[in-house]
């Protein structure tokens, strides 16, 4: 029997997380020479252009976790949007109506604590909605996930009236707006994410069945493993983080609007591809998932330095490049395994 390769030699020949790493790099590297050729600097490698990259993340990234979890059982959350701003709409609301300006700012706190409660009391609920129907009655997930995203916005929009809830206190902004230190403080809390993700998928049982029910639902169901569970909390858990985004985005405007990160979807689900997740079930790795999202932000942010006219449309065909390219390489590295086996 071959024996088992550890440290950076097995990251980098039995993983994808080595051409990711490559990939993160590569990337920045990449871009800040090019910056440096095009500005005759180097602002792109300088410490503020770093932390506006690690603001400008955050809630695509946690949005890009909350549907890893739904894709590794074979499934996918297309109503990841709507949870995050129905959850940060409900607690924009609930601000707005408790906190006046004669409010103490200690008592602003504590309502804005209570409103991050609550709106991840929604995104649960939401989740666990979501859950439910596809355990339930064994639909489809993006049918029912998508037809769930248009209910959850129907009801924000309903909620706000078409409008922008303005004036929240600065302790809810705080967590869109606010440092600790030199990193932002929703980098912050897309670390913790990450960390709690991590621990559910790599050292709980949780973790375990996920990857059975990717794998073989049928086998997995004949295991003993309680399928209904298993996909409520899977979406409940991806309603929470859904919520922790909103929050965020919310935070990071000043204000809340029911039709806010509607381009967030497929980028997301785009991120958890590249880092490794499988449309079919079965894979995800959440630390691939944040070599991905940072590699898509250092793209991104390399590409404002080019003096050309939209510039969104050239970091579409950079990102849809870079996803080819690593798929092309994944299809290659499962071919190799394969004829191994």
């Amino acid at each position: 029997m071959q024996k088992k390769k550890s440290g950076f030699n097995h990251l980098f020949t039995e993983t994808r997380l080595g051409w990711l790493l490559i990939f993160l790099i590569a990337s920045y590297v990449g871009m800040g020479l090019i910056a440096y050729g095009l500005k005759g600097n180097w602002k792109f490698f300088q410490g503020s252009t770093l932390q506006t990259m690690c603001c400008q993340i955050p809630e695509i990234g946690i949005l890009a976790i909350a549907v890893m979890l739904p894709m590794i059982t074979g499934g996918i959350d297309l109503s990841m949007v709507g949870k995050a701003n129905l959850s940060g709409i409900v607690a924009a609301a609930f601000m707005t109506r408790m906190i006046t300006e004669e409010t103490p700012e200690g008592t602003q706190h504590m309502y804005a604590i209570v409103a991050v409660l609550l709106a991840l009391v929604v995104g649960a609920l939401a989740g666990l909605l979501n859950g439910l129907i596809i355990s339930t009655f064994n639909t489809t997930p993006l049918i029912v996930t998508l037809g769930s995203n248009y209910v959850f916005m129907g009801i924000a929009v309903i909620i706000t009236r078409g409008q922008s809830i303005t004036g929240l206190p600065k302790a809810f902004n705080a967590l869109g707006q606010g440092f600790i230190g030199f990193l932002p403080a929703q980098f912050l809390i897309l670390i913790i994410v990450v960390l709690v993700a991590w621990f559910l998928i790599a050292k709980t049982s949780y973790g375990t069945k996920l990857f059975m029910m990717g794998a073989n639902a049928t086998a997995a169901g004949f295991s003993g493993i309680n399928m209904k569970k298993m996909l409520c909390a899977t979406y409940t858990i991806s309603g929470v983080f859904s919520a922790i985004a909103g929050c965020i985005l919310f935070g990071r405007s000043s204000q809340a609007n029911a039709d806010y990160g509607t381009t967030y979807t497929l980028q997301a689900i785009m991120i958890a591809v590249l880092g490794g997740t499988s449309p079919n079930g079965g894979e995800g790795n959440v630390l691939g998932v944040f070599f991905a999202m940072m590699t898509m932000q250092f793209l991104a942010t390399g590409l404002n330095f080019f003096q050309v006219t939209n510039v969104t449309y050239l970091k579409d065909i950079v990102w849809g490049a870079v996803l080819i390219i690593v798929m092309t390489i994944n299809h290659f590295q499962d071919v190799k395994h394969a004829k191994a086996a």
